[in-house]
């Protein structure tokens, strides 16, 4: 690979991690019955935002 798709590749990875930053951010500010009404449990959140943000590379 080239040093522009490394780079490239480097940013996409941050905004991934930022993506999953507010996104960990948001679910963890919710009570356990909001977590619950998205059929969530608050041990759940580190695989939701595996598989939201870094399982499903495009």
């Amino acid at each position: 690979m080239n040093m522009f798709t490394e780079l490239g590749n480097l940013v996409g990875d941050f905004r991934r991690a930022r993506r999953a930053a507010a996104l960990y951010s948001n679910l963890s500010a919710l009570s356990d019955d909001q977590l619950h009404a998205k059929g969530l449990r608050r041990q759940d959140i580190p695989r939701v935002l595996m598989q939201a943000e870094f399982l499903n590379v495009r």
